[in-house]
């Protein structure tokens, strides 16, 4: 993978459960790449909600799937509106993810998520 060169976004959420509204982006910076959501990023409240990069697509991703089965950690979510930004590491391996995941692990409830290309 180039990160020199690797960028992509969207404001393209899937709702399984919640929905979410905004742009999302994930960009290369200083060696890292980088989760972004933007100022107009919302989505509905609630406990243990975490940011997971997923190997499974988010369309074979159902409200009530264990996700850290099948996915990697990132962030517990630090907001659920406005700008916010996540590290997701060196990006070795990052190729192999499908999806990113907003997941409530307490109730094993999928809120939404995007597909990755």
């Amino acid at each position: 993978m180039d990160l020199e060169h690797y960028e992509q976004s969207g404001r393209d959420w899937v709702k399984k459960l919640y929905d979410a509204k905004g742009g999302w982006r994930i960009v290369a910076e200083n060696g890292q790449l980088r989760l972004e959501f933007d100022e107009a990023f919302e989505t509905r409240p609630g406990p243990d909600v975490k940011i997971y990069l997923s190997v499974r697509p988010i369309d074979e991703i159902g409200p009530r799937d264990q996700v850290a089965d099948h996915a990697t950690f990132v962030s517990l979510m630090s907001a659920f509106s406005g700008a916010q930004s996540y590290d997701l590491g060196d990006g070795a391996g990052f190729d192999r993810y499908r999806a990113i995941v907003l997941h409530c692990e307490a109730y094993s409830a999928v809120w939404c998520g995007v597909a990755l290309r």
